[in-house]
């Protein structure tokens, strides 16, 4: 049986402005952007936009994906045009959709969604920031990446071009195999094979979640923390 779970926290931060939704086949996470509450308005309108789309099909594609991450792009779009409080706001947007043993993996910005197994964990997403363009090109290694003080630039968001590109991947999953969906609030506070540790624990799979989040706080906490967890 299939479970999945989700928990947040606003880290040593005044808001938070990441959003999840668990559906019954999919899962999602957002971190927003534009500070105060803008990115919270971002984050929320991306996550139930696409929540409301994929809920509505019988059967989820890549297809479907994109262009429910496109119509919550549209959306936001649109309401930061005649809401000038909002006018700067944007949302990376990493989710998931299963079917059996069969995973869709998306993704805009630098939320992450890792694969752990018993023994390793994959990080299937590709960063979509200045400082991953960095380490693509030969400019710098994926060690000094960690400590770069613009780690945080990302180059693609939803709701900040009129057209977004969602990278989208399929993997095959195992049982026992556990899918991580976070915001970077919990990738840049807690190293992979402590993600990989905490994810692969016995046990209730909300506390699993909560542990993994309160790992995050416990690092350093210095920004918002959302996981959600897919255990197969």
């Amino acid at each position: 049986m299939i479970v999945a779970a989700g928990h947040t926290h606003k880290g040593k931060r005044k808001n938070n402005e990441d959003s999840f939704a668990v559906g019954n086949n999919f899962a999602i996470v957002a971190d927003g952007m534009g500070g105060h509450s803008k990115g919270e308005v971002a984050s929320n309108m991306a996550v139930e936009h696409i929540k409301g789309c994929l809920t509505a099909l019988s059967e989820i594609s890549e297809k479907s994906i994109v262009e429910a991450v496109a119509s919550a792009n549209k959306a936001i779009l649109e309401r930061a045009a005649f809401d000038k409080s909002v006018s700067d706001m944007g949302t990376t947007v990493v989710m998931c959709s299963w079917a059996d043993d069969k995973v869709i993996v998306a993704n805009v910005g630098d939320s992450r969604c890792y694969l752990c197994s018993k023994k390793k964990i994959v990080q299937i997403t590709t960063d979509h920031s200045y400082v991953q363009s960095l380490v693509d090109t030969g400019k710098i290694t994926a060690k000094e990446a960690e400590n770069r003080s613009d780690k945080n630039i990302i180059l693609r968001a939803v709701g900040c071009e009129e057209e977004v590109e969602v990278d989208t991947f399929n993997i095959c999953v195992k049982k026992g195999d556990v899918l991580v969906l976070c915001s970077d609030g919990l990738s840049g506070a807690v190293p992979d094979d402590d993600i990989r540790k905490i994810a692969q624990s016995d046990g209730n799979i909300d506390e699993i979640t909560k542990m993994l989040v309160d790992k995050a706080y416990q690092n350093g906490g210095t920004d918002n923390i959302t996981a959600v967890l897919v255990k197969f």
